[in-house]
């Protein structure tokens, strides 16, 4: 056919990259032939041309502006200035997928930013982190992404508004590292506040029982004139002392446990401790039953030795306790019970009583 000028060409509509052809010389720097080469040959030679390495900001990229259809270039910084032209979008969905270059198959990959997060279950562990590591933030204020050292990071906290509210033990929640289980955890602030405590109740605090209670006890021991102030519990008859206490607001209402100390100036074998409890709230019937007692027994070592018994298992007061109950405590031997195997009386010292809390005062 005739020459033509190029722009008296019909133009091309669509883009049928299999199908359009382009003239190409091939080998020009040796016998140079004309060749034909479809547009989908064109790019498929692109991967074939040398890496030029790490883009500079001011290196040049060919493109196509989609309004006027006019070709263009952009330098490397234009092409970054282009990401502060993209839509604002209100929420980001964890499906919601970003483009990423996959460094070990050199290919372009898409991964959602749920894929994204449990990377970071990928990430090597901090063994000893320092005051001066850092960590990434987002500054709101400026809209630019930051580091911060741990050290800055804690600083934060004084800045913090104050809380101005009543703080609601049951409700807020605090943040906490579980060491044992290598995780976070949430707590309340009455857990947080949730630890042991105990209160020793001596001999001479104990009232002995009308009925079979055991003798008061007070010897002086011969060398260095130790008092010992005891109750005596004889060891074939069980015999019963009571103390009442009126246990902090901070108590969670939850099961007790106790210790006994104790000595004795004659006899061998074992003695078994036995103690019951009950919790009496405001216009309650005073003479009601203890609830179930527990037992926790202990073995004879020598005369006027002191004498310090286990924990003993959780023990439950009768009645339903509530804050402000006067919880009575009832002591004995058990002297049925096959351990108690001690000839003569068991003198009892004390008894430590053990409470979990679960407020941080009792105001």
């Amino acid at each position: 056919m005739a020459n033509q000028k190029i722009t008296d060409l019909p133009s091309l509509t669509g883009t049928p990259a299999q199908t359009i052809l382009f003239e190409a010389v091939d080998d020009p720097a040796g016998t140079p032939t004309s060749k034909s080469v479809t547009l989908s040959k064109i790019f498929d030679g692109i991967p074939s041309l040398t890496d030029g390495g790490t883009a500079g900001r001011l290196d040049y990229f060919p493109a196509v502006l989609n309004a006027s259809g006019a070709s263009r270039y952009f330098r490397g910084v234009g092409l970054f200035g282009i990401i502060n032209g993209l839509q604002e979008t209100g929420t980001f969905a964890l499906a919601d997928e970003l483009g990423l270059y996959q460094q070990n198959s050199s290919a372009a990959r898409k991964r959602s930013l749920q894929q994204i997060y449990d990377l970071a279950a990928l990430l090597a562990t901090f063994s000893d982190p320092q005051t001066g590591d850092l960590a990434v933030v987002h500054d709101l204020s400026a809209g630019v992404t930051k580091a911060i050292s741990l050290a800055n990071l804690a600083a934060i906290v004084p800045q913090l508004t104050a809380f101005a509210s009543t703080i609601d033990g049951a409700a807020d929640l605090v943040a906490l590292w579980d060491n044992s289980a290598s995780a976070m955890r949430k707590l309340t602030p009455d857990q947080l506040f949730q630890v042991r405590q105990s209160v020793f109740i001596p001999a001479a605090a104990w009232t002995p029982r009308t009925t079979n209670g055991p003798a008061a006890g007070s010897a002086e021991l011969s060398t260095n004139k130790r008092m010992v102030k005891s109750l005596d519990f004889d060891a074939s008859t069980q015999e019963y002392a009571q103390f009442p206490v009126w246990l902090p607001k901070s108590w969670d209402l939850s099961t007790l446990a106790y210790r006994v100390a104790w000595t004795t100036a004659t006899g061998t074998g074992g003695v078994t401790w036995s103690l019951a409890a009950r919790a009496d709230s405001d216009d309650d019937a005073l003479d009601q039953a203890m609830g179930t007692a527990v037992l926790v027994a202990d073995t004879r070592l020598a005369d006027n030795d002191l004498h310090l018994t286990s924990e003993s298992g959780a023990l439950t007061a009768a009645g339903s306790a509530a804050e402000f109950d006067l919880v009575t405590f009832e002591l004995s031997r058990a002297v049925a019970d096959g351990g108690d195997t001690k000839t003569g009386d068991a003198r009892f010292l004390g008894l430590q009583l053990y409470y979990n809390t679960r407020y941080r005062s009792d105001a």
